[in-house]
């Protein structure tokens, strides 16, 4: 596992978790994230520019509004 980028995630309470809960991120955060098929696609033009999956989450949060 790339600790930096996956660490922040705790993969143990994220597998029980019910409900949304936060972290705390550092530089090179990349989440896995599972997503319903009617959320926008990830936009594979970005891949291997840095921060791709960052800003596809960044993307799909900004259209919710009843994420915090």
């Amino acid at each position: 596992m790339y600790t930096v980028g996956h660490g922040a995630t705790n993969y143990p309470k994220w597998q029980g978790a019910t409900t949304p809960y936060k972290i705390q991120i550092a530089r090179g955060y990349e989440p896995y994230i599972v997503v319903h098929k009617s959320i926008p696609r990830y936009d594979e033009r970005f891949v291997g520019r840095g921060y791709n999956k960052m800003n596809h989450i960044v993307l799909l949060a900004a259209q919710r509004s009843d994420v915090s």
